[in-house]
Parts: C-alpha cells; structure tokens; sequence
C-alpha cells in the first residue's frame, strides 16, 4: 500500500471519530421551557425561575456531573449554564455560561468558574438531591 493512502485514511478516519464524538452541546432555548427537557428546579426569592435539562445531563464519573441549567429572571434575558456538580464534597460551579439576547449574539463565558458550595443555596441544593446518588 501507498503511504499517502495510508496517511489520507488514518486522517478520514480521525475526522469521523471526532465527529461522531459526543459532545455538550448547548441544549435549545425556546421561550418557555419544554417540559419534557426542562425539569423544575424552583424560584429565587428575586423571583427568578430555575430549570435543569434531565436529557443531557452527563455522569462524568462517579461524583462529577455536568448539567446544563436556565435561569429565567424578571427583566433579565434567559441564562443557560452548563454547571458541573463534585457531589462528594457538594460543591458546583459554571463551565461555560450562555446569556440570550433578542435580536443580538448570545453572550459566551468559557471559562470555569470558581467552586462554590451547595449548601448555602436551596435552588443548587435541590438539584444536588435530584442528580447526586
């Protein structure tokens, strides 16, 4: 076999893994969340409503989980957080946060976030008790 063959198919055939890889894809934000896809998580004493997607929820090992979550706050345009829960120490924190603007980009932030602890937040804490096992 031709070495360039050889070469030109092990590249194909890496393009077609990375393609078919799974990745953590944003899930949609329509206007008012589905309720199939988004669960109920709770309301915020400002009023903010809070929702976690249960069909994209990825178990990265045995305590490490990531989640996508959307805050629909009074006045304020939707947010969507791909948050990543440590369920043995019960801390979380953003991995990437996503703020939709009508007529505008979404605003990205990639970089993670600090950790912060569950405990001190009843919205974290209940997703904490529905995800963490």
């Amino acid at each position: 076999m031709n070495v360039f063959f050889i070469r030109k198919a092990l590249a194909f055939a890496m393009v077609l893994s990375l393609a078919a890889a799974p990745v953590m894809a944003s899930p949609p934000l329509a206007a008012g969340p589905s309720t199939e896809r988004w669960k109920y998580l709770g309301v915020s004493a400002k009023g903010s409503q809070f929702y976690y997607d249960a069909a994209s929820t990825l178990y990265v090992s045995a305590n490490l989980i990531q989640v996508w979550t959307r805050e629909l706050a009074p006045n304020l345009p939707p947010t969507r957080r791909l948050q990543e829960i440590n369920c043995s120490y019960r801390i979380i924190r953003d991995r990437q946060v996503t703020v939709e603007q009508a007529g505008r980009a979404p605003r990205f932030q990639n970089s993670p976030s600090d950790w912060h602890a569950m405990e001190k937040d009843p919205i974290t804490m209940t997703l904490y008790k529905a995800l963490c096992r």
